[in-house]
């Protein structure tokens, strides 16, 4: 079902490209940053429940950035097609990684005395392409105001953080670990919206917000699954021509 949509959103985009060589099609590029939110199990710093098995350390994302380059073309009036190339950055919140440890440690020794610890923090990358449809209102209540509702459907590439912990508890025993996750290559879908002024010169500025989601797999556990989750809001500029 996802890849039957990610190849309808592919489908229109040629269609978009035909149909520009046959009449007179205003073609736009824009760019766009704002913060990003991570949500669920993309935040939570708790073990995965539905993988109680695996020593699987938490996302623990804390709120980052997004930024994006958007090529579109105008496909009928009112309807562009885009493509969305985009980079999202997080880190890691250390309080949530050392509870975390600090549960494990509890669990496996019986004890729940406070560890004493050492961790180097790191981060998430997160690389999309993702093509889309996007509605375009202009003029609305007879102003430079407009409105555009989007979705896209792609790919993503995430980059989770590498890890280094060391401990003591209160014996003087010390155990860490270090290491990383590589995740494969996933599907990714996004919606959102945004609101725009339009300026005589061809040039548009917008403030929006979106919501995205994916669930990368592990390369080490093809059967564990990394959710990818996060709201976010941004403010762009464009520029259309024909």
């Amino acid at each position: 079902m996802k890849k039957n949509i990610f190849f309808l959103v592919l489908f229109l985009l040629l269609a978009a490209a035909t149909t520009a060589q046959n009449q007179k099609s205003r073609f736009r590029i824009g760019a766009s940053a704002g913060p990003s939110f991570p949500m669920g199990y993309f935040k939570a710093p708790q073990v995965y429940s539905r993988y109680p098995g695996l020593m699987v350390l938490p996302s623990a994302a804390k709120n980052g950035y997004s930024i994006s380059l958007t090529p579109a073309v105008r496909l009928f009036k009112g309807i562009d097609a885009f493509l969305q190339l985009s980079h999202s950055y997080f880190l890691q919140d250390e309080a949530s990684l050392k509870k975390y440890v600090q549960h494990l440690h509890s669990q496996m020794s019986g004890s729940a005395q406070p560890l004493d610890f050492q961790m180097s923090m790191h981060h998430w990358k997160v690389y999309r392409m993702m093509p889309g449809l996007a509605g375009r209102f202009s003029n609305l209540l007879n102003t430079q105001l407009g409105f555009s509702p989007r979705i896209a459907a792609g790919i993503v590439q995430a980059k989770a953080p590498n890890y280094t912990y060391y401990y003591k508890d209160s014996q003087q025993s010390a155990g860490g670990s270090s290491g990383s996750w590589v995740l494969k290559i996933a599907f990714a879908y996004e919606a959102g919206a945004e609101i725009f002024y339009e300026f005589p010169a061809n040039i548009s500025v917008n403030i929006g917000a979106n919501y995205f989601k994916s669930e990368p797999r592990l390369k080490a556990y093809d059967k564990v699954k990394q959710p990818v989750e996060w709201w976010g809001i941004t403010a762009g500029v464009a520029w259309s021509f024909f």
